[in-house]
């Protein structure tokens, strides 16, 4: 995300993943999705009669970002915000 590509920007090539994003926060939120699963679990063996709908956006932005050619998306532009305020992903944090 610009944000985070911003934010923690390195010129460490290490430090980037095939797709350009940062491999140790992709790592943390792999991490943070298998214990929210395992939590859901655990909550929904202790209330059997409640429906708990989990969404999982790491792996569909991912995805997005896998399939950006076949789905039209400008690879150039593909991790840029959208509103754009500058840098090299068009994202300031002082913006905020």
């Amino acid at each position: 995300m610009p944000i985070y590509l911003t934010g923690f920007h390195t010129n460490d090539s290490n430090t980037y993943d095939e797709l350009h994003c940062l491999k140790g926060l992709n790592n943390f939120s792999m991490y943070h999705n298998e214990l929210l699963q395992q939590a859901i679990k655990e909550l929904q063996e202790e209330h059997r009669t409640v429906t708990i709908v989990y969404g999982d956006y790491y792996n569909a932005y991912k995805w997005v970002l896998q399939k950006a050619a076949l789905l039209g998306f400008d690879s150039k532009s593909l991790q840029k915000a959208c509103c754009g305020s500058g840098g090299d992903y068009e994202f300031s944090i002082k913006r905020f």
